[in-house]
């Protein structure tokens, strides 16, 4: 009988490029919201950043080898200070090659959720930190560094 690996995952939402325009006046207010394990965290707003935003936001996760859904979503938005904050577009991808490498820097394209047509990119880095053995669980929610 194997057992799992466990340790903390950190992901880090490096910047997004090439970002559709979708503010009405001036330049764009992005963030970016980050789905992995079943928890939700964002990261700050870049205020007039744009269509190339930089987060270098890390945030940390304990974590197993043995975890089924190893895909991590991000939903980019521009912040608005009167209407609601709109959409600017959706990524998903794998960290399989970080569990099984240890790390990895992964450029993912950002798709419209209206039309799934490619609105950007994104980079996120994930690195696992060692190998804890002990009796916690699995998993654990998100902590900012």
């Amino acid at each position: 009988m194997t057992s799992s690996k466990q340790g903390i995952l950190e992901i880090t939402i490096v910047s997004a490029s090439k970002l559709k325009n979708t503010a009405y006046l001036g330049k764009m207010d992005p963030y970016c919201v980050v789905f992995f394990l079943g928890e939700k965290t964002r990261t700050k707003t870049v205020k007039n950043g744009g269509s190339n935003p930089v987060w270098e936001e890390s945030y940390k996760c304990k974590t197993s080898s043995d975890i089924t859904d190893q895909t991590i979503k991000l939903m980019i938005k521009n912040e608005n200070r009167m209407l609601s904050d709109e959409i600017i577009g959706v990524s998903e991808m794998s960290l399989g090659d970080c569990f099984r490498l240890g790390k990895d820097t992964i450029d993912a394209p950002v798709l419209s959720a209206k039309t799934r047509e490619r609105v950007g990119d994104v980079r996120v880095r994930g690195e696992i930190d060692g190998e804890d053995g002990g009796g916690e669980s699995e998993r654990g929610g998100f902590f900012e560094k």
